[in-house]
């Protein structure tokens, strides 16, 4: 057997056998002849190298979202194909401001993108720190 020099135009040689190239791809299997691992900041889904998403644990594999995020690792949420730190006691998102809570589980208050936990007669509530009124309602 001899030995392969160069490859066609769209292919790439590695250990003597031209793969078809698949672009930010860092190796090739020898055995399958398709991508084996991307560079860095990309991610392998059905042998092509998408760029990926920070936090995101699952990615779509077929259909029209191929390559994009599809779950989130804990803590944070998905929204968009991209992944948000959660917003504890959060039931719903922003649709248009990503990442901004709109509506908190029934027993929380929503005030400065946080879910504070109800507080009779609590006026306002801390902007950093969850559950802290910081100002009372009179009387």
């Amino acid at each position: 057997m001899g030995t392969c020099n160069a490859c066609q135009i769209g292919h790439t040689l590695e250990h003597n056998l031209c793969h078809l190239n698949v672009p930010n791809c860092h190796t090739y299997s020898q055995v399958a002849g398709v991508c084996g691992s991307c560079t860095a900041g990309h991610v392998l889904v059905n042998n092509t190298c998408y760029v990926e998403t920070p936090h995101c644990e699952t990615y779509t594999d077929s259909g029209p979202n191929v390559g994009k995020c599809s779950a989130c690792i804990a803590t944070y949420t998905i929204q968009h194909h991209q992944c948000h730190l959660s917003v504890a006691k959060c039931s719903s998102y922003s649709t248009t401001n990503v990442g901004s809570c709109t509506t908190c589980d029934t027993g929380n208050t929503l005030e400065h993108n946080l879910c504070h936990t109800t507080v009779t007669n609590c006026a306002s509530y801390s902007s950093t720190t969850a559950n802290k009124c910081s100002t009372c309602t009179a009387g």
